[in-house]
Formats: structure tokens, C-alpha cells, sequence
């Protein structure tokens, strides 16, 4: 069953942060409310925009939030009227929803092709219990018009013979069906599981 939990963590590259210039600019506490803007934004996806409602939020004062919520830290935010967000995050949370549901349409195309190569089997195995079933009907029900017993038990004989035959024939060719039908499955198969790869390395890359 699958898990609709949230993601819970993101990467952080520390080089590339570091090297950014409104970060190298801030202060001790800008970083300080620029890192838990962070983890709050991760966490409840959005805070409040407005200063005094922040500061409620957070749990500090009306003076700390003025004071660090600089041009810096706003530099990696984003105001929607009463919601402040941080388009960095909203956009790494969407490449890993995009990744899960590539996994999950992976998964139910591996379900399917399996499904598909158990049906056949289970066709040819019905293909093979009434090519039985006829050649013995046959063999049976099959008379001497000239009533010699003797004569109609070793015809009655050779029919048999003949319909085993017959059945050991119809049995080679179903596994013959069945084998071919298994590799088709089984290379349709991993050309599917390839794609998925492929294309599950490519959002995992960021492409």
C-alpha cells in the first residue's frame, strides 16, 4: 500500500549555499531566522507573512523578527499575501513527488506485464487439458462396424495410440506457445523496467 507521508528531509548543499552572496552577507541572527524560515517552510510548507504573526509563530519577539528579516533572507523567500514561502523547497518537494509517482506508474506497469504472462500460462494450460480430453473422447468412443471383438479391441488400440500421439503433439507445441509467450513477457518486461530507470535517473539528477 502506498504511504502518502511527506518527504522527511531535503538536501541541503552546503558549497552552494555558502557561496551564495545574500547568505555570506547576513548576519549571525539573520542566519539564525533564515534557517528556521527554512525548517518551518519544510516542515508546514508556508508561515505567516506578516511580521506580528511571525513573531507569534515563532515564539520570539516583534523586535528580533524587524531586525533579522532583512533584504538578505528575503532574497530566498516568496510573500502570497499571508503566506511566506520558500520557492527553493516548494520546487525540491515537487521533484520528489514527481519521483514517487514515477515510481509508483513503474510499479503497476511491472504488476501488469506479470499479470499478463500469468494469463497466458493459465491459457495454455486449458489448451492442453482439452486436447486430452478430445483425443480420448475419440479413442473411446470409436467401434469396429464388423463386431469382431478382436478386431475392434485392436483398432480401438491403435486410435489410442494414434490420439496419444496426437496429445503428445498438441502438449509440445502449447509449451513451445507458452515458452515463446514468456520471453515476449519477459523482454517486454525489461524494456519497461529499463524506461522506468532510465527516466528515474534522470528526475533523481534533476532533469
Amino acid at each position: 500500500m502506498a504511504q502518502n507521508r511527506k518527504p522527511p528531509a531535503y538536501q541541503e548543499y552546503a558549497s552552494e549555499l555558502l557561496a551564495n552572496k545574500h547568505f555570506r552577507l547576513m548576519s549571525l541572527a539573520e542566519r539564525g531566522l533564515f534557517y528556521t524560515l527554512r525548517l518551518e517552510c519544510w516542515a508546514n510548507n508556508t508561515v505567516p507573512s506578516k511580521t506580528e504573526a511571525l513573531s507569534k509563530y515563532l515564539g520570539i519577539s516583534l523586535s528580533e523578527v524587524n531586525d533579522a528579516l532583512s533584504a538578505e533572507v528575503k532574497a530566498f523567500v516568496a510573500i502570497n499575501g499571508d503566506d511566506l514561502t520558500i520557492p527553493e523547497l516548494d520546487d525540491y518537494r515537487k521533484h520528489l513527488t514527481e519521483i514517487r509517482e514515477k515510481q509508483s506508474t513503474g510499479g503497476k506497469s511491472g504488476a501488469s506485464m506479470t499479470n499478463k504472462k500469468l494469463g497466458k500460462g493459465k491459457d495454455c494450460s486449458s489448451e492442453q487439458g482439452f486436447s486430452k480430453s478430445t483425443s480420448d473422447s475419440t479413442g473411446d468412443s470409436t467401434t469396429n462396424p464388423t463386431g469382431n471383438p478382436s478386431s475392434n479391441s485392436s483398432a480401438n488400440s491403435q486410435l489410442t495410440r494414434q490420439g496419444t500421439n496426437e496429445s503428445l503433439v498438441e502438449l509440445n507445441k502449447a509449451k513451445s506457445r507458452k515458452a515463446q509467450s514468456i520471453n515476449n513477457g519477459d523482454t517486454e518486461a525489461l524494456k519497461e523496467h529499463q524506461d522506468w530507470r532510465d527516466d528515474y535517473d534522470k528526475a533523481s539528477n534533476g532533469y
